[in-house]
């Protein structure tokens, strides 16, 4: 993968996680369509998001969830030469709901490398 793309890359999560709002217009423009987003929560729901929706509805649950989240940019690189790997640290301050329990981070540890307590209802 050139540095071209990998530039593209790292522009495209910088404008997904602007704030206090993601640059929509630049997300658009530099997102493939039907791109792939796994968040923390979403293998214990078996599933993953696609697209400008996906991404939405992601941005909309975390925002529910956390009463304060932010992210950090780790790295940007290739994965073969049509793929790049994003890789970001993020601290989240709340409880989030998920249908099999909750997952608790108590301090806003970051959501990589960090220990998640998982329990469920009942």
């Amino acid at each position: 993968m050139s540095q071209e793309n990998i530039e593209i890359a790292r522009r495209a999560w910088e404008a997904a996680n602007r704030r206090p709002r993601p640059d929509f217009a630049t997300v658009n423009a530099l997102f493939h369509p039907q791109h792939e987003l796994v968040a923390v929560t979403d293998p214990l729901e078996g599933r993953t998001r696609h697209g400008a929706q996906g991404f939405r509805e992601w941005l909309e649950e975390i925002d529910a969830s956390f009463e304060i989240w932010s992210t950090r940019l780790e790295r940007v690189g290739a994965i073969d030469d049509g793929r790049a790997l994003v890789v970001w640290w993020g601290a989240f301050s709340g409880q989030a709901e998920v249908p099999s329990g909750s997952v608790t981070s108590p301090h806003g540890s970051p959501s990589a490398g960090s220990t998640w307590r998982q329990t469920s209802p009942g």
